[in-house]
């Protein structure tokens, strides 16, 4: 979660994080959503209009998905295997 100036607040999360490794979509997505500050929904992305951030970025498939790091075993990472778990920062300037 980040909170923008006036109180919005942006979560972010990721979709196909278990389902990725077995017997399906190897690939993981995402979604973020911006819930105006007051307000009870959010007025960009959430479940009902999910927003996939990672469409149309560099290598992801047309629909937004990319290959996983969670069976990925990274040298001198010592905390097992490698994480996708997704950040999210609010910048001012390009909100603007």
């Amino acid at each position: 979660m980040a909170v923008a100036s006036g109180g919005g607040t942006y979560g972010a999360w990721e979709r196909n994080v278990d389902t990725n490794l077995f017997f399906g979509d190897p690939h993981i997505y995402e979604h973020v959503a911006f819930v105006p500050a007051g307000a009870n929904a959010s007025l960009n992305g959430g479940t009902n209009h999910p927003v996939v951030i990672t469409k149309g970025q560099i290598n992801a498939t047309p629909v937004g998905g990319f290959r996983s790091l969670d069976a990925t075993v990274i040298p001198g990472y010592n905390r097992g295997t490698g994480n996708d778990f997704p950040r999210i920062a609010f910048n001012r300037v390009s909100a603007a």
